[in-house]
Formats: structure tokens, sequence, C-alpha cells
């Protein structure tokens, strides 16, 4: 049947066989990181550090622990923080290349790829976004918003004002098989989520009041879209920003 690792990557080599050679954080797309905090670490002392890059294989920081010493290769734990939540971990030390240390995860358990796998699949969804024509969109929307992005999962990102003036957006993604959306106008900021539990119709259901589970699922798709520095990373940044002080 194999292992959790062997499920969740089907034709990738075993953890076994990979952690025996320095290739296995190649295996598995990196993500640069080092712009952004959503995801730190922390040893044991607790202080947190902000990652140079992630990926599911491993991570690497722009600077060690004291207590991390650049010969120790030895198995350490630590603790992963992601907006709240927290995971712990264990790594080795793999390599050392000009003030830049890489960390390769012992994945023993279950716990630390469960945690990675939403993050990592929301980044990769953002890094997919590109820009589509705002006249391939309905009459409502086409004339509303001057940009309109698209990604994988799918992702839809439209933008009114995106570059100058109040910043008017409305933003759509899939979780399992519900459908998200995120709405801004006119300063009041809204959450909804489809109707039907199959997310088959385009029936939204407004929450109360904008669900912190859905706007922590937004930033983490809009640091992947940023991570990719395309042509309208400024206005993607007010997005990001906007709910990044809504939270």
């Amino acid at each position: 049947m194999g292992s959790f690792f062997d499920r969740l990557f089907r034709g990738s080599a075993s953890p076994e066989a990979t952690a025996q050679t320095l290739k296995e954080s190649r295996l598995h797309q990196r993500h640069r990181l080092q712009d952004f905090d959503l995801l730190t670490i922390s040893w044991k002392d607790g202080q947190a550090l902000r990652l140079q890059n992630l990926s599911y294989g491993g991570f690497a920081l722009v600077q060690s622990m004291e207590k991390t010493s650049p010969d120790d290769l030895s198995i350490i734990a630590g603790t992963l923080h992601l907006q709240g939540e927290a995971c712990p971990f264990k790594a080795k030390k793999v390599r050392e290349d000009s003030g830049i240390f890489g960390f390769q995860f012992v994945h023993d358990t279950e716990e630390t790829l469960k945690f990675l796998r939403p993050f990592l699949e929301n980044l990769r969804a953002g890094e997919s976004m590109s820009a589509i024509d705002t006249a391939y969109l309905n009459a409502a929307f086409s004339s509303r918003y001057q940009v309109a992005l698209r990604g994988d999962g799918p992702v839809d990102l439209f933008l009114e004002n995106a570059t100058n003036g109040p910043l008017n957006f409305h933003m759509t993604f899939r979780n399992h098989k519900i459908y998200h959306e995120i709405r801004l106008r006119d300063q009041v900021l809204v959450t909804g989520r489809s109707f039907d539990e199959d997310g088959v119709a385009t029936r939204m259901l407004t929450d109360v009041s904008p669900d912190p589970l859905v706007l922590k699922q937004a930033m983490q798709i809009l640091v992947g879209a940023l991570i990719q520095d395309g042509p309208h990373v400024a206005s993607i940044k007010r997005v990001y920003e906007k709910l990044r002080g809504g939270c």
C-alpha cells in the first residue's frame, strides 16, 4: 500500500531512498519565501526565523541559530508557524552555501506533510495565475474590472482601480468541493461560499462576517502570485495588504 509520502507523490522516489542523497530537495518545487513571513520556523530557543525557500522536501534559512553549528548534521527538532497554527518537525542540515543553510525534512510521521500540503498547494495555485482578457468575462464583470487573473484550482481574481484609487476586487477559489469568494467594494470586505455542498451551482451564501479561514487561504494564494513577480504584482500586493490588515 505504501507510505503516506508514497501516496502523496505517486511515481516519486520513496523518502527512504531520497533521504540518502542531497538531491532530495530538488524532487519538489521550491517556493521563494524570503519576502514573506506567513510561515516561519523556530528552534528550541523560540526565535522565529523567516525561510529563504520551502518545498515538501525541506527548506533553507538565510541564517542559522548558534545551537545549530555549520557542521552539525544530526537530526534537530523545531516548530513550523503558519498564521497562528503550529506544527513540530524534524530536519537535518544538508548544505551550507554563502550563508544560506539548507535543511531536509525527516518525515518519520505524516504530521508535517499534512500541515504543509494545503499551504504549498495554495502557493502553487497562486504561482499559476496569469492575466486573461476581460473581454471573455460576462458583461457585468468586463464593465467593472480592468484586470482579470486566473490560476489552477481554479482561482480567479478581478481588480478594479488596480493601480490607484479606491481598490475594489473579487476573488474566488475552491477548498475541496466548496467554492469561496472574497469581495471588497467601497471599503466593505465580504466573504461567502457556494450554497450547494458539491460546489456545482454558482449560488453563493454570504457569511455574517468575514471568515478568517477564508482570508488566510486567500493570503496564501496571493503570496504564490507575488512570488512569480508578474506584471500585476503591484496590484496583487494591494489586495494582499488589504487582507493582511483584515485578518
